[in-house]
């Protein structure tokens, strides 16, 4: 019971320190906006007043940023956030916040699933994605090919419970 207890209190204090490390000064560090991260947050702009991208493109499914591509669901995040609240840095950056948030909680469900609930390998996993300076710069610039991380564990987690469920499909 006492194990419990410590390691509750560690996961809650990796948990402020994850909270900490994401959403400190979202809007200003790093200083201003990546161009990719400011091409998107105008396409955003356009799309939560106009309808159209920057090009004049009703809901593209590809946006053309400075000559070359990049997909468009991170624009559709932040064209609704900006509808709702106006344009800010701090809301360009939420969307990578969130994904970001769902690395940690799938990825340690993820860890709970495949070591057998080893509070080790979890505690293990939620410092990992807390602390490693990539992980932390990932989650605080607002850049489309950001997302794939959060959106890979979600599904690799999935996958995962389906395949130890019996219910990936086929014969057995």
């Amino acid at each position: 019971e006492n194990q419990k207890l410590i390691y509750r209190v560690a996961m809650i204090a990796v948990g402020i320190c994850f909270l900490g490390t994401r959403l400190w000064k979202l809007d200003s560090l790093p200083m201003g906006l990546h161009i990719d991260e400011a091409g998107m947050a105008y396409d955003a702009w356009c799309l939560a007043n106009f309808g159209v991208d920057r090009w004049m493109k009703a809901w593209p499914v590809y946006l053309d940023n400075f000559g070359a591509g990049q997909s468009s669901l991170y624009a559709f995040l932040c064209a609704g956030l900006f509808k709702v609240f106006g344009f800010s840095v701090w809301l360009v950056r939420l969307p990578i916040f969130v994904f970001s948030a769902l690395t940690l909680v799938f990825g340690c469900k993820l860890a709970k699933r495949i070591f057998q609930d080893d509070p080790v390998m979890i505690f293990f996993t939620a410092v990992l994605v807390t602390f490693a300076p990539y992980m932390i710069m990932q989650s605080r610039y607002g850049l489309d090919c950001d997302l794939m991380l959060g959106a890979s564990t979600v599904f690799l987690y999935f996958f995962v419970s389906a395949i130890e469920d019996g219910q990936a499909g086929g014969t057995r």
